[in-house]
């Protein structure tokens, strides 16, 4: 008995997919050398329409035009490894956060558009909130 359960958490460790992950901190570093067709089916399979998560330092806040509670802030924060996210919220998502420039924090959401340009992976993400 004691060498079936062994057998099964290990086969269970090992059969693990690599990118089970849903941290597009983590899944964006893996797209900064990829090319763009490549990125493009990395998206469509292992990103797009998924609940992501994060945690990186807000580079820069901004407050978009309009009222309302309907995404009308967006904040751009660097995870490290060359990738960005760019995340819109509202401002009950910012205040909630004690955001500000310099602060670490954690997010989540959809990433809505994914690109490259040079050696950087930005995701444009829409804030999912509780």
């Amino acid at each position: 008995m004691k060498r079936i359960i062994i057998w099964v958490v290990v086969s269970l460790f090992l059969c693990q997919p690599t990118f089970a992950s849903t941290d597009i901190c983590i899944l964006g570093s893996q797209a900064t050398k990829m090319t763009k067709a490549q990125m493009e089916d990395f998206y469509e399979r292992l990103v797009a329409g998924r609940l992501l998560t994060g945690r990186g330092k807000i580079l820069k806040l901004r407050k978009l035009g309009g009222e309302g509670l309907e995404g009308n802030h967006e904040a751009t924060i660097s995870c490290g490894s060359n990738v960005i996210v760019i995340i819109r919220t509202n401002e009950f998502g910012i205040k909630a956060s004690g955001a500000s420039i310099g602060t670490m924090v954690s997010f989540r959401g959809e990433c809505t558009k994914m690109y490259k340009t040079y050696d950087t992976v930005y995701c444009h993400m829409k804030a999912v909130t509780r």
